[in-house]
């Protein structure tokens, strides 16, 4: 979509339209599509008689318009970009971190600051009246007098003195021009000449797909639709045609979010990111809060989730290769126990379809488990400790599953030095190794760790020193490490932070996420020569500059992309 100013298009007409009789509240869409034949026309007003409106109903006006729309009820129906949203939820999905407020304003705070909450609580409310286009006649309600087409619409959701057009809302005094990937819930994508609609919300922004709300045509009522920014069409007219635009006065809202909120995203393989979004809880929970989370890749595209809850227990779920969630399910424990409590857990992904979890128990023990490639679950069995102890005592775990079947388990092990064990393909072990540290030093402690699986089958180690500061090493396929050394900071000689992980991709790249010691997500990607480029800090929750953040987990995806779940601090 360009980004640059257009050559309007202005059609010399000039007619006087004298609209029917008023349209009732509840005029279904069919009774209502003869009111001009199917076009969607989006007028210039010049007069009308907008005082004599009353609340809840439409009446007529007098307009003269220019540049008429003609986008007809069977080009919008027919464009393959457009869908009416389908909401699976109580929660409508593109109002997610958008909480219902009320949307009623008095007249004299028209064309003033408006948060992006209350402008999508303005469009909502169209849709929840059942409101019906017309572009010869206005809507009275708790939001004010607006006329019933696509600018008109619009301009109600800005809350804007008067109706604009679909060109005086390209206007600079009002709007700024904005990129495709800048858009934010209650911005706007606006075809000056023809049509322009209301932007909610990203489904999916490394496949362009988002919500939007659109008053469309005589045969539709104010709807919510989902279209693909990357699609030829978007509501019946070519996407290159439409600009990204952003009201002057729109701000963003403060949210409270709850601690240890589990959030998800997409970082695409271009670097753009998704939107955070709050993942549903256990047993019907709008959230999910816990105190530990891991997330790991499977070959089909599909992820899969460990996190514990306040409980304590740990959950599972799935994420589906359409971006839809299973839903958590708490993990049955050891020896026939309902649940399995536990203080820390990590997730992995095998070539086989299968994953394998560990997770520290009440015990102080590594215990560990496979979920086959159909579903069932193994038992959870011990790790065999040192010297032929049956078991081994933590306090970190992470996990990375190889090419080769085999997967590596590392560990804040006995006196809170750092081991790494082997799972072969068959299931046995190798048995524990102690690493050495940064700096010549015997061995690596510190407050947590994270392993990767890279494609050539060597694996990279992730961890934060007693000092603070993130370090880096590579285990090659033959067994030899590099040694670890420290990953420079943000604007730092070295990188502080309180939580990482690091993922591998299939270009042979890896990614590395920390919370940084300012609480904020960064992320940093580790090039095939081994050179790092800079870090970069996602976008937070409801278009904050940052995410602030407790933990956090990374997943490389077959397809380049990668997936982030943080939980907020």
């Amino acid at each position: 979509m360009s980004t640059t100013p257009r050559t309007r298009k202005f059609l010399a007409l000039s007619i006087a339209v004298v609209a029917a009789a008023g349209i009732g509240l509840g005029t279904s869409s069919a009774s209502f599509a003869a009111d001009n034949s199917g076009s969607n026309t989006d007028p210039v007003v010049v007069n009308t008689s907008a005082d004599t409106v009353t609340d809840g109903t439409a009446v007529p006006f007098t307009t003269t318009v220019t540049s008429p729309e003609n986008a007809t009820a069977a080009q919008v129906a027919a464009d393959p970009s457009s869908t009416l949203a389908s909401v699976t939820s109580t929660v409508d999905p593109m109002l997610a971190g958008y909480p219902n407020v009320d949307y009623a304003v008095t007249s004299d705070s028209r064309g003033g600051s408006i948060t992006r909450n209350t402008v999508l609580a303005r469009a909502q409310s169209w849709v929840d009246e059942g409101v019906p286009y017309s572009e010869s006649s206005y809507y009275k309600d708790a939001n004010g007098s607006y006329r019933m087409d696509c600018s008109g619409f619009v301009s109600m959701a800005w809350n804007l003195p008067t109706s604009r057009t679909t060109w005086t809302l390209d206007d600079s005094s009002l709007t700024t021009h904005i990129s495709d990937s800048q858009l934010q819930p209650g911005d706007a994508l606006d075809y000056d000449a023809e049509h322009i609609i209301l932007f909610a919300g990203w489904v999916n922004q490394s496949a362009g797909t988002f919500h939007y709300y659109a008053e469309s045509n005589p045969r539709v009522l104010t709807n919510e639709y989902t279209g693909n920014i990357n699609s030829s069409s978007l509501a019946g007219w070519p996407t290159s045609d439409y600009q990204a635009l952003r009201y002057n006065n729109i701000t963003t809202d403060t949210v409270t979010t709850a601690a240890q909120t589990f959030y998800h995203a997409v970082r695409g393989a271009s670097g753009t990111w998704t939107a955070f979004n709050s993942l549903g809880g256990a047993d019907g929970a709008a959230t999910f809060a816990g105190s530990q989370e891991s997330i790991a890749a499977m070959p089909d595209g599909s992820s899969q989730v460990l996190g514990i809850g306040k409980d304590g227990n740990i959950y599972h779920e799935i994420r589906n290769t359409n971006g839809t969630w299973t839903g958590f399910q708490h993990i049955t424990g050891a020896d026939g126990a309902t649940y399995f409590h536990g203080t820390d857990t990590a997730i992995t992904g095998l070539p086989d379809g299968s994953s394998q979890i560990v997770a520290i128990g009440n015990d102080g023990n590594i215990w560990h488990r496979v979920r086959n490639a159909n579903g069932t679950w193994t038992a959870f069995q011990t790790i065999p400790g040192i010297s032929g102890a049956t078991a081994f005592p933590a306090t970190k775990v992470s996990i990375a599953g190889m090419p080769n079947g085999s997967s590596q388990v590392l560990a804040y092990g006995p006196g809170g030095n750092m081991y790494l064990d082997i799972r072969n393909a068959g299931g046995t072990w190798t048995g524990w190794s102690e690493l050495a540290g940064a700096n010549g030093s015997a061995t690596f402690a510190g407050p947590d760790l994270a392993i990767a699986a890279m494609p050539d089958g060597s694996s990279q180690l992730l961890a934060i020193g007693k000092d603070g500061y993130v370090y880096h090493e590579v285990r090659s396929a033959t067994g030899t490490f590099s040694g670890f050394e420290p990953i420079a900071g943000v604007t730092t000689t070295d990188m502080a932070a309180s939580s990482v992980g690091i993922t591998g991709l299939p270009n042979g790249t890896s990614q590395v996420v920390a919370v940084g010691n300012d609480n904020n997500l960064y992320q940093i990607t580790r090039n095939t020569n081994g050179t790092w480029t800079s870090w970069t800090a996602p976008t937070g929750i409801n278009g904050a500059t940052k995410f602030a953040a407790t933990q956090v987990g990374i997943a490389g995806m077959p397809d380049g992309t990668s997936q982030i779940l943080a939980t907020t601090h």
